[in-house]
């Protein structure tokens, strides 16, 4: 990958923090003071991602990603995202 990929961050149903990286999702797998170590969620899949709070740092490309990617997932989440944020401005009227 050359150059920042395409990322943005989004909420778990946890309320936890996941990143997405063009279409693929990652977990946080270690915090060392304000850089997270983020591995890419699907168990067999190595590739990991680091950042820096909201900056992307680097890819770790030591094996690409073995499986499709999560276009579909990530659309869903998105949505569902932006429908709580929706819905937590109207009821705050």
């Amino acid at each position: 990958m050359a150059g920042v990929p395409n990322f943005h961050f989004i909420k778990t149903q946890r309320d936890g923090d996941a990143l997405v990286v063009d279409e693929y999702v990652f977990r946080v797998r270690k915090r060392v003071g304000t850089k997270k170590y983020w591995r890419c969620h699907t168990d067999q899949c190595g590739v990991t991602v680091v950042t820096d709070g909201a900056n992307f740092l680097k890819i770790k490309d030591t094996a690409a990603h073995n499986h499709v990617s999560e276009e579909h997932h990530v659309k869903r989440r998105d949505f569902v995202q932006n429908v709580c944020q929706v819905v937590q401005l109207f009821s705050r009227t």
